[in-house]
């Protein structure tokens, strides 16, 4: 039967399409002086059968593989033995399903394990004629195609009921005039522009809790969960499920550029910017400029596809203090311009041994000596800082790199940021004292700095090799700006790091361990502030990067 499982683990058996003749009937035995196989098929026997009907075993194969990604057999078959009260053999019939379905129908089944699809694909590719001679059990067999009234769209197992001609769209298994500017009333734009509806994802949200259903699923969830209006909601369906269909593999991580180049290659961005009526073209003359997904050019966070491995990883290190960033206001309050140097930091004597919480109390903090220049100023800075309102920003920093350290799977990886500009907001309090600042700060990232800074990792406990990560980073971050030379060559990948600061205190002098600068005065008074939440932005959505006109938009 499908199995509803994620990826299962590298050393999983991968038979070929001809399971049959290669595969064998059931496992090797654990020792030559243990268990032996039995005669005819691994489950067919009454302690097994009492565990198959006890246990819903598919499911429990799907968690055990969870569990076992990137350990080796018997991991997977001694999981589901103790998940099920299976016997070995029996299991090891459901761990050898798992590696036929991985290696053969991850396309068909990646998205929706119980679609018909994914059922004739193991159908097909010989999984069920395995699983039957190794189990003994039944499987559904091919799938039955069933268009009925539909003359177009999905037939239930992969295939088509149709092609719509001429400028109709099929919808719902009708062709029908395609809906066209769903998205530009003014209503609709107020819900897909403010992040508290966070309609990406929620579009996400809703079509996975969707898979094997209609469209129609996806937009009526979409509109309970953010006000959208129907038609728009069906945009915005349509597109999820263009890139289930189209892009399952390039989008398991949906933040990636190759996610985006493929609903580009696959027509699914083209058919949701035609839906939604949303721009997906450079504007001419502006490629520095952020724009959408769907342009070849242009500024729009290509280190976004690092936010599904950092992010977790980084707001932890800030709610456990073991990372900590401070910004210094130097030279205000004033009328003009200051400059805010950035800092990196540990707790001081007294408000660690008062366990003081970092989240949200006013701490006081010891700067760390990486935060300095030999000639003892701060490695980095924001120049050309003004307030006006509660409008907090800063031209950028081209002369400035930064390096800023994002925990990634519980690596230290330093990524030097250059042209580093922010865009923020304050918050003060009846005095006018500022209480929280909420922005993003913003550059762009050397390509081959960031992949030589995994050179300095620490050897030891690296998951995986230095060149598997360098090889991650090569593939993974796409270079969108021109900040060496301006020779016109595109080197480096632009960030957008969104961030909240809270108010801290550094002491009356800055240790450090240089020779050259043995303590630091600080300026008596000097507002200082502690970044307690950190997040890489994401790609095509507003508000979440930085050019040298403003938000993307």
């Amino acid at each position: 039967p499908p199995l509803d499982t994620p990826p299962p683990p590298q050393d999983t058996p991968k038979p070929r399409a001809d399971v049959r003749a290669d595969m064998p009937d059931t496992p090797k035995p654990p020792a030559d002086d243990g268990p032996q196989p039995p005669d005819g098929p691994a489950c067919a026997n009454d302690a097994d059968q009492a565990a198959l009907a006890a246990k819903d075993v598919e499911a429990e194969a799907g968690t055990c593989s969870l569990t076992c990604i990137g350990q080796p057999e018997p991991c997977l078959t001694n999981c589901i033995v103790t998940a099920t009260g299976t016997s070995v053999w029996c299991a090891g019939c459901f761990a050898e399903q798992v590696g036929c379905v991985f290696t053969n129908c991850l396309a068909q089944c990646g998205a929706d394990p119980k679609s018909g699809a994914c059922q004739q694909c193991q159908y097909d590719t010989g999984c069920y004629a395995a699983f039957e001679t190794c189990s003994g059990e039944t499987t559904p067999g091919p799938c039955e195609a069933d268009c009925g009234d539909n003359v177009c769209g999905d037939d239930g197992c992969g295939g088509s009921c149709g092609e719509c001609e001429g400028d109709t769209v099929c919808n719902e298994g009708a062709c029908t005039a395609p809906v066209t500017d769903a998205c530009i009333g003014e209503s609709d734009q107020a819900i897909i522009t403010d992040p508290t509806k966070d309609v990406v994802g929620n579009t996400g949200t809703c079509g996975s809790g969707c898979l094997g259903q209609p469209d129609t699923c996806t937009a009526d969830c979409l509109v309970t969960a953010t006000g959208l209006s129907s038609d728009c909601a069906g945009c915005y369906a349509a597109s999820f499920g263009c890139a289930v269909v189209n892009c399952a593999l390039q989008c398991f991580d949906p933040t990636t550029p190759e996610c985006a180049q493929c609903q580009i290659d696959s027509g699914c961005t083209a058919a949701f910017e035609a839906c939604a009526g949303q721009p997906g073209s450079c504007p001419e003359g502006e490629s520095l400029t952020c724009t959408p997904i769907g342009c070849e050019d242009g500024i729009d966070n290509a280190m976004a596809g690092m936010a599904g491995l950092a992010n977790s990883s980084l707001q932890g290190a800030l709610d456990d203090g073991s990372l900590n960033y401070l910004m210094e206001f130097k030279g205000f309050p004033t009328d003009g311009a200051f400059t805010i140097a950035l800092h990196r930091a540990q707790l001081d004597s007294e408000s660690e041994s008062g366990e003081c919480d970092v989240s949200a109390a006013t701490c006081g903090w010891e700067v760390e000596d990486s935060s300095f220049q030999p000639d003892c100023s701060a490695n980095g800075t924001l120049s050309g800082v003004t307030l006006a309102g509660d409008s907090l920003n800063s031209t950028p920093a081209i002369d400035t790199t930064f390096k800023f350290e994002l925990p990634t799977a519980g690596l230290p990886l330093a990524m030097p940021i250059g042209a580093l500009r922010m865009e923020a907001t304050v918050s003060t309090d009846a005095g006018g004292n500022i209480t929280l600042i909420t922005g993003i700060l913003a550059g762009g990232i050397v390509k081959a700095d960031l992949i030589a800074a995994v050179d300095d990792l620490p050897d030891e406990g690296l998951p995986i090799s230095k060149d598997a990560i360098k090889n991650i980073l090569s593939n993974v971050v796409k270079a969108d700006l021109d900040l060496v030379g301006d020779d016109g060559v595109k080197e480096s990948a632009s960030i957008g790091v969104l961030f909240e600061a809270v108010p801290g205190t550094i002491g009356d002098t800055i240790a450090t361990g240089a020779a050259v600068c043995a303590e630091i005065p600080a300026t008596d008074g000097t507002p200082t502030f502690r970044l307690t939440k950190l997040k890489l932005g994401e790609s095509g959505k507003s508000g979440q990067g930085l050019d040298v006109d403003g938000f993307c938009e």
